[in-house]
């Protein structure tokens, strides 16, 4: 658990996490493979450099043959218009070279071109395994619990360590508006109750009997707590004057009250404040 109750959130606030062992494992098992295959990839680079590293010396050998073969020709025939096969076949496997390509088969380039495709196989390899660590660990993070919007934490009903199941509720946050009076009528009133009614809220604060105006700021068609067979409207009335603190302060949540609507005639019913009838 991360919060406290009365602490502040705001959206995207971590409230809890979740530790599911299955997802926790899927994701431990899949990094192991990331780790094994950066190792591959980086042993697969290092065979490429120490291979590239050989070049100089490649060259260096090939340069030498065909000196030992033209030497001794330039000093006793330089006139013949046509190289010996032997010195023909030394200088253009040295031709050939240069250009990155090479005479005989499992040669240097042949070499340096299955390690380089050797490396990209575990780069591939490494980028699909990342790939799915990423997956694995966004469904792991699906269990973090986050706050949707501002407000504060009024009510916490799990402890670490704590097991949950689906629908468990974890925590209860109230977004950061002033708590209001909510009541039910009957049907039968639909034509006298109206928005922009004034309203008379009686409540119990600290052992005293309390009252406020305020007016009704929004009706909707629904059905009393007490009694779920009846259809009738709940209606939300607004303190007059009265901010998140004051409201907070002087309607605890769920409390009931008595909520005296005022017009050309008289009604009068029991409610109760922030959201409950």
């Amino acid at each position: 658990m991360n919060v406290a109750i009365g602490d502040q959130v705001k959206p995207g606030d971590i409230l809890a996490r979740i530790e599911d062992p299955d997802r926790e494992s899927d994701v431990e098992d899949v990094r192991a493979e990331v780790l094994l295959a950066e190792r591959r990839l980086r042993t697969a680079q290092e065979r490429v450099a120490k291979h590239v590293a050989q070049r100089v010396a490649q060259r260096r050998s090939l340069w030498l043959r065909f000196q030992v073969l033209w030497t001794p020709w330039a000093a006793n025939d330089p006139h013949l218009l046509a190289y010996p096969d032997q010195i023909e076949i030394a200088r253009r496997a040295l031709y050939d070279f240069d250009r990155g390509r090479d005479t005989n088969a499992l040669a240097y380039f042949d070499i340096l071109g299955t390690l380089e495709e050797s490396v990209g196989e575990r780069d591939l390899d490494l980028r699909r395994w990342k790939r799915e660590l990423r997956h694995r660990k966004a469904a792991a993070d699906e269990l973090v619990v986050r706050a949707k919007f501002n407000g504060t934490v009024f009510g916490v009903h799990a402890l670490k360590g704590n097991y949950v199941a689906r629908d468990d509720l974890i925590v209860e946050v109230e977004d950061n508006t002033p708590r209001v009076a909510v009541g039910w009528v009957d049907d039968s009133m639909a034509t006298a109750v109206h928005i922009g009614m004034i309203a008379d809220v009686s409540y119990v604060f600290r052992g005293q009997s309390k009252r406020i105006m305020g007016q009704v700021t929004d009706i909707q068609a629904g059905t009393d707590i007490a009694q779920p067979d009846k259809f009738g409207m709940v209606v939300t009335i607004k303190a007059d004057d009265a901010g998140l603190r004051k409201t907070r302060k002087w309607f605890r949540r769920n409390a009931p009250a008595r909520i005296r609507l005022k017009r050309n005639l008289f009604t009068s019913w029991f409610g109760g404040a922030d959201g409950s009838a």
